[in-house]
């Protein structure tokens, strides 16, 4: 089958290398949305409390003192459920709850290439990403004025013809006159 036998946890090298490439490009908020989604299989946009204790127990094996300390500053309660900004809230109040999978990617990156060449490409894909994102809202800017130009010609060319109409009905030659003088200044402009 070609060493493609994911079903029963196998991965070819080419697999190996791109699950390796994307987990150490993964920035802090990437890493925290990987961890939460490790459990929110349907995409729900929660996970269980109880998937959280898993988690946490996978991440401290050894240490659950300081684990369950924070967690009872924490209101988890069976069947609860946790959206993604109360996970992100609980990495910010207690860090050191998911600090081992940070941790578990540092060390992957020292092992696979080193940290010197992980920085320098993830320092390039900042660099691009920030490009791209330039590239977006100055695409935007330009389209925005785009936008206004066309509204501009579109009053312009809608006084246009109401002072066209209001000279065809004018009876005063004078009045006439100054509209179609006003008509000839913005065709000007």
């Amino acid at each position: 089958d070609g060493g493609k036998n994911t079903a029963e946890g196998n991965l070819d090298f080419g697999e190996f290398t791109k699950a390796l490439g994307t987990f150490c490009f993964f920035g802090k908020e990437e890493m925290l949305r990987y961890m939460f989604a490790i459990f929110d299989l349907e995409d729900q946009g929660t996970i269980l409390h109880v998937d959280l204790l898993e988690l946490l127990t996978d991440l401290h094996p050894d240490s659950q003192g300081p684990v369950t300390r924070a967690l009872k500053e924490v209101d988890i309660v069976e069947g609860g459920k946790m959206t993604y900004d109360e996970f992100a809230d609980l990495h910010v109040r207690f860090p050191f709850l998911l600090y081992p999978g940070f941790h578990i990617q540092d060390q992957l990156r020292r092992k696979f290439l080193g940290l010197k060449w992980w920085e320098r490409k993830l320092r390039k894909y900042a660099l691009v990403k920030s490009q791209i994102q330039t590239t977006k809202l100055n695409t935007d800017k330009i389209d925005a004025l785009d936008e206004a130009k066309k509204a501009r010609a579109d009053r312009k060319r809608e006084r246009f013809e109401r002072r066209k109409q209001q000279a065809l009905e004018s009876q005063s030659t004078l009045r006439r006159t100054l509209i179609q003088a006003q008509m000839m200044a913005d065709l000007l402009m």
